[in-house]
């Protein structure tokens, strides 16, 4: 009857007939099938599962947004709004596991930040005056 509302205020978004996560991650799609079509990525693949094992025992499953090839070299990357300490543990393993560094792509309506005045005690550091 009712959809169940996103964890993290994401809106699921369809394009060429597959749904997606977050507005985020499918704009990084379009403009990863751009690169994609003028050559500068290949062999574009979507959810793509990692099984992390240590010492023989399975710890977990990360499954990455996006992965491809660029400049000859495989890039795994993750469109992120928020990251949640289980992302944080899964991209360590990554690193651990399989070498990779994960790339993130910041969600930029979830990134922006409201700006506060510095507290009463904080010292405000401006330009530096250098002397000519």
């Amino acid at each position: 009857m009712f959809g169940r509302r996103a964890k993290f205020g994401n809106k699921k978004t369809v394009i060429d007939g597959i749904t997606f996560d977050s507005k985020a991650e499918a704009t990084r799609y379009s403009v990863l099938k751009i690169l994609q079509a003028t050559g500068v990525v290949a062999d574009l693949r979507l959810q793509v599962p990692y099984e992390l094992t240590v010492n023989g025992l399975k710890i977990c499953r990360y499954i990455a947004d996006f992965v491809y090839v660029m400049d000859g070299k495989e890039v795994v990357e993750d469109v992120k709004g928020v990251r949640t300490p289980e992302y944080k543990l899964k991209r360590k393993l990554m690193l651990a596991v399989f070498g990779i560094e994960i790339q993130e792509i910041g969600d930029r309506e979830n990134s922006k930040r409201k700006k506060t005045k510095p507290s009463a005690g904080a010292v405000v550091r401006g330009p530096r005056n250098r002397k000519k």
